[in-house]
């Protein structure tokens, strides 16, 4: 009798093991539903706002599961201390790391001194003459002083180089000038800078340098307004000038010091590495982890250092003026390698104008 007893206790208490763990699973789930729901929602909302159109549901479906990724990956970064740097959503949210890469970064590998000369290039020494350093004193901002335009936005054409060309010589024309920043064509340099950069398929911001010397100048982006795409090069167009520069000058690589100098004089274009959290960046001095893979272009309009003493970079980008800090990225420096952080200290260089 006590075994059948033995027996029948064991039974409930297995049923009832059952019966809690299905519960479990139950609520489990339901919360999944909730959270998928949430995000479905968030997803929604985000469409609504970006006007963002897809092919079909099944379309529509996969992009929502890449935006849950990016959506998670934000909601625990949330959870980190001691980050210098935040993160959100943004127009990007519904691109891999590996789409986003591929359609928002725009370098290119140099070509070799054997096949491209830069002869239009000088050393800094005969270029410019530099302030002196203490007169700089690590604060600088070319944005508020008013020789930069506002950031533009590149699109799915791979011009970021045109971009950061464009806006070092809208900063150094307005600096020798004295007159309001003209916006410049950065579809011109597209269309028609064909000897060494790529279109739409990326390009260095020196060889643009190189082709507005060549052309004797640059006209203005009223005139040759950007398409978001690659075209026949307008020849008329092209010789209407309303800049020009007299040569281009390559900072000395991974000199940080000389960089400073440099962007106390003017805004200077650089290559960076183009990490999945710079697709994310929506404020704050990004520290993120780097590789060593120039694959993007910005300009350097100016540098400064945080109330908590943390050293930045400002860079103005090519992905609107919905992305970070209104355009901007600010980037960690002082960092004690000598590539600096992404590899900005790497290739830095700037336009001149010699005297008149």
């Amino acid at each position: 009798m006590g075994n059948v007893d033995n027996r029948n206790l064991l039974a409930i208490t297995i049923m009832m093991i059952l019966f809690s763990s299905t519960l479990a699973l139950r609520k489990l789930n339901d919360r999944r539903e909730d959270a998928n729901d949430n995000v479905a929602k968030i997803f929604i909302d985000w469409i609504i706002r970006h006007r963002r159109m897809y092919l079909n549901e099944s379309h529509k479906h996969e992009r929502f599961q890449i935006f849950k990724t990016n959506w998670e990956y934000v909601e625990n970064f949330k959870k980190l201390s001691n980050k210098t740097y935040t993160v959100g959503l943004n127009e990007f949210s519904d691109l891999t790391t590996e789409e986003f890469r591929a359609t928002y970064g725009c370098s290119i590998d140099p070509i070799p001194n054997s096949i491209h000369t830069n002869s239009t290039s000088s050393s800094p020494d005969v270029s410019i003459e530099y302030l002196d350093y203490d007169t700089c004193d690590e604060t600088k901002d070319w944005t508020k002083e008013g020789y930069v335009t506002s950031p533009g936005m590149q699109n799915t054409c791979r011009s970021c180089w045109a971009f950061a060309a464009v806006a070092g010589v809208e900063g150094i024309a307005q600096i020798r000038n004295r007159e309001n920043p003209a916006r410049l064509s950065v579809q011109q340099l597209v269309d028609c800078d064909e000897k060494y950069n790529r279109g739409c398929r990326g390009g260095l911001a020196r060889y643009a340098y190189d082709y507005i010397v060549r052309n004797g100048g640059i006209t203005s982006a009223e005139n040759y307004p950007y398409t978001d795409s690659e075209g026949q090069c307008d020849l008329a167009k092209e010789k209407q000038f309303d800049a020009s520069i007299t040569g281009f000058t390559l900072v000395p690589p991974n000199d940080e010091f000389e960089l400073m100098k440099a962007v106390c004089m003017q805004p200077v274009s650089a290559r960076i590495t183009l990490t999945g959290e710079l697709q994310r960046y929506t404020g704050g001095v990004f520290s993120g982890e780097c590789g060593m893979e120039l694959g993007h272009a910005v300009t350097i309009v100016g540098m400064g250092k945080t109330d908590d003493g943390i050293k930045y970079w400002k860079l103005m980008n090519s992905w609107g003026e919905m992305w970070g800090e209104g355009g901007y990225l600010r980037i960690l420096r002082g960092t004690g390698k000598p590539e600096g952080h992404c590899g900005i200290n790497i290739e830095p260089s700037y336009p001149d104008i010699g005297d008149p």
